[in-house]
């Protein structure tokens, strides 16, 4: 979603909250009070706080051993493929054939199972990524109710903004005292799942 259609949506429903504000005609001494509006930066507390920075450093770890991985079959597969082509000459053809059938389906296997590992762990990270957002809602709407306020916006979508009016630090705070690094569930890979790597962190049963 680019940056102007956020801000169009924000405005949007500024100007309803504004609306529905200036909707009843006030009483004899009545002063309306125009919403109070905090902002926050979201992305920045989804990337920058602790359990987000865990994460992606636990993300990298099985992306490099994966790429080991894959490192080590595309060297040990171009060993196999000189060895073939230096006994070309010497095999009957048929002898061959069947040996050069054998390696083109070896290379499809391998093919076959990176991309599926790389897949599995991607849809794992993803799912955990999920579970720190969905931590951060009710950190917002507790920092709303305390400070009396009627919504509070991304920062992203804002242009312009009073002093004051940013509570990205304090939500950024609670969320690094209350949210640990979420666990990566990675499915079973059989025997050519990617090794853990020798410094990933433990996790205990509840993920922390």
């Amino acid at each position: 979603m680019s940056a102007l259609v956020r801000a169009s949506k924000a405005l949007a429903g500024l100007w309803l909250a504004l609306s529905l504000a200036l909707a009843a005609p006030p009483t004899q001494g009545q002063v309306l009070e125009a919403p109070r509006v905090l902002l926050v930066n979201r992305a920045a507390v989804l990337s920058e706080s602790a359990a987000a920075r865990a994460l992606a450093a636990e993300e990298r770890r099985w992306g490099d051993a994966l790429q080991s991985r894959v490192d080590a079959v595309k060297e040990a597969l171009a060993v196999e493929e000189a060895e073939l082509a230096r006994d070309r000459s010497e095999l009957p053809r048929a002898e061959f054939e069947r040996r050069a059938a054998a390696f083109r389906s070896r290379v499809q296997r391998e093919r076959r199972a990176t991309q599926a590992e790389a897949a599995a762990l991607e849809r794992a990270f993803r799912e955990a990524r999920r579970t720190l957002v969905a931590a951060l809602d009710p950190i917002l709407a507790e920092v709303l109710a305390e400070r009396g306020a009627d919504m509070i916006l991304d920062m992203e979508s804002v242009l312009v903004a009073r002093p004051g009016s940013d509570v990205t630090d304090a939500v950024l705070a609670r969320f690094n005292a209350r949210v640990p690094m979420p666990r990566v569930v990675l499915p079973e890979m059989g025997p050519r799942a990617t090794a853990i790597p020798e410094d990933a962190p433990e996790q205990d049963s509840t993920g922390q």
